[in-house]
């Protein structure tokens, strides 16, 4: 719709870029809907998406606009800490799988395409959605590990972000080190017991 990924403020730009770079090698569409805007540009969306009185434009609050809209002189676009990402939903979530490890994430509940630089902050999208807590990374610099996974917060859990709400069984599978661990050392302990002549428990 408008702007371009060099209007952007850092480290906003830089995690888009490299969004740009990363998606076309791994089957991930990436689409520029809206990078910065100027004040006009604010006021024709209202006009679009709240209405066309005075009232409507300058004081209706955001939620009651579809889909929501910051009034001018208060949206992130205009300074250019704000990017809408295209084509649909289902990219998008792609898009904030890689993205949330530069600490860029999703902060409006009912826009999967609104992205922020928020470290630390959850994807509100994704909690409207019902999938966990996904946290955006709070160091940014190094970007995405190859191995790396989106974490449900308090954990350790991976989550899937693309699939019908699946969780990782990560947790599970040490539970059971676990218990094989404890079974040994029982058996340790039997046996040394025995020995020294332990007849009961």
């Amino acid at each position: 719709m408008s702007g371009s990924v060099e209007s952007l403020q850092e480290p906003l730009r830089s995690a888009v870029k490299a969004l740009q770079e990363w998606g076309p090698r791994n089957g991930v569409k990436v689409t520029i809907w809206s990078a910065r805007r100027n004040k006009a540009q604010q006021i024709s969306l209202r006009k679009s998406n709240c209405g066309s009185s005075q009232w409507a434009i300058y004081e209706k609050p955001a939620s009651q606009c579809n889909p929501a809209t910051a009034r001018p002189g208060t949206s992130k676009h205009e300074t250019g800490r704000a990017v809408d990402l295209g084509p649909n939903a289902s990219e998008n979530n792609k898009q904030a799988e890689f993205l949330r490890h530069y600490g860029v994430t999703r902060t409006v509940p009912t826009e999967s395409w609104h992205f922020e630089f928020k470290p630390g902050a959850p994807d509100r999208y994704l909690q409207h959605q019902g999938k966990g807590t996904v946290l955006a990374s709070t160091n940014p610099v190094a970007g995405p590990q190859s191995n790396s996974e989106p974490i449900l917060e308090g954990t350790g859990t991976p989550i899937e972000l693309s699939g019908g709400g699946g969780f990782g069984f990560g947790n599970i599978g040490m539970g059971l080190g676990g218990v094989g661990l404890v079974g040994v050392g029982v058996f340790v302990w039997l046996k040394l017991g025995l020995k020294k002549g332990i007849k009961s428990l």
